[in-house]
């Protein structure tokens, strides 16, 4: 059987980018941040359960080994610098690959660097673009 473009009823369109919004990181899970170890893991696990759980009810389940992530900080106020922010990251990217069922070694990470606007509480914007591959090709795909 040969599929045509729009003739092909099982094939989805692929996504082109997920946007998923989440709170400003605690400031425990900071590099540079003193503390008990206990303090810092509880902190953690909460951050990376709490991304792992915006990025299942905003349907992110298909593993993306090599997807781009692409931040836009939104901080709570503009003391400290954007230098900083790519530590307090972590879980919530563990947590983000978690949700897609894979690790997040093969993820191309984009940090800016700097902050955009001022938001209240804080926000971090997670834009998850899946890897493009353009394959050329003529003809028909059989199936």
């Amino acid at each position: 059987m040969a599929l045509r473009g729009s003739q092909s009823t099982g094939w989805r369109r692929p996504v082109d980018s997920i946007t998923i919004d989440l709170p400003w990181p605690s400031p425990v899970l900071a590099g540079h941040a003193k503390g008990h170890w206990r303090i810092k893991a509880k902190a953690t696990k909460q951050a990376r359960k709490l991304a792992w759980g915006i990025a299942r009810n905003n349907g992110i389940k298909t593993p993306m080994p090599d997807a781009e992530l692409h931040f836009t900080y939104r901080p709570p106020s503009y003391r400290g610098d954007a230098q900083n922010v790519p530590h307090m990251l972590k879980a919530y990217i563990d947590g983000i690959a978690d949700a897609m069922g894979c690790d997040d070694k093969g993820f191309n990470v984009f940090y800016p660097p700097e902050f955009s606007e001022k938001t209240k509480g804080g926000a971090i914007l997670f834009q998850i673009k899946p890897r493009t591959v353009l394959i050329p090709h003529r003809g028909e795909v059989k199936v």
